[in-house]
């Protein structure tokens, strides 16, 4: 993968990286960081290449346009700032970042002590500075396909706003104890889909899902170490 020497300066917004015009914008926001770079990796994400530091911040965003790359591109972020925990900033370049806006996330992880901003053990506990580097093992950013146009709603699909009811549900919890699902499907998305979970939105009215949450989540290490999950996600 050939990469550019420098990047550009590119636009503050919108948040995350979106492949367009030849290239990927990235766009990250911190209202205190110094400094963030957006570091290259190989496809496997195990080895860094390049790091960039991104123009900005404008009002608070940092952004940058890196040519010649598109979709599939594997990145992370390293944020520059202040090291002051008693004032809520833990800024430490030494430990990569998941974009918080990424569509699509690389690896698995598993809690390890390079992965703290503190030195676990250490006489000064949470306000020491851990200086290993965690890129190898930290979880990363895959920059997705450009998306496409929402397709638009046909004439008298789309419910009237005074006609819609919205079911808010977990789709774990409404599919593991819902009577009539296959046990394979109990508590997986696919289970929505199956006549007896239709069956029962249109028994209640239902026009509108929200489902919560549905975005990636990490179990805590309290429960990790003891082999379980959080539920809620």
């Amino acid at each position: 993968m050939h990469l550019p020497e420098t990047i550009n300066r590119g636009l503050a917004h919108p948040f995350g990286s979106l492949a367009r015009d030849g290239g990927v914008n990235f766009a990250v926001f911190s209202d205190h960081a110094t400094r963030i770079e957006v570091c290259v990796f190989d496809g496997s994400g195990t080895r860094e290449l390049k790091r960039y530091p991104l123009y900005g911040p404008v009002d608070g965003v940092f952004h940058g346009f890196l040519e010649g790359v598109g979709p599939g591109l594997v990145y992370g972020l390293r944020a520059h700032g202040p090291h002051a925990p008693d004032r809520g900033h833990r800024f430490n370049p030494h430990k990569l970042l998941l974009d918080p806006w990424a569509r699509e996330i690389v690896g698995r992880f598993n809690w390890r002590a390079e992965h703290y901003g503190y030195e676990r053990g250490h006489p000064d506990g949470t306000r020491s500075f851990d200086q290993r580097d965690n890129a190898v093992h930290a979880l990363k950013a895959r920059v997705a396909p450009a998306p496409q146009a929402a397709p638009a709603w046909r004439a008298g699909l789309r419910p009237a706003a005074r006609d819609i009811v919205i079911y808010e549900l977990h789709v774990k919890g409404f599919g593991m104890g819902l009577p009539g699902l296959p046990t394979e499907l109990r508590g997986t998305y696919a289970g929505l889909a199956h006549p007896a979970a239709i069956a029962h939105f249109k028994a209640l009215g239902v026009t509108t899902l929200e489902l919560l949450p549905v975005h990636y989540h990490l179990d805590e290490a309290g429960l990790s170490d003891r082999g379980l999950t959080n539920y809620w996600g």
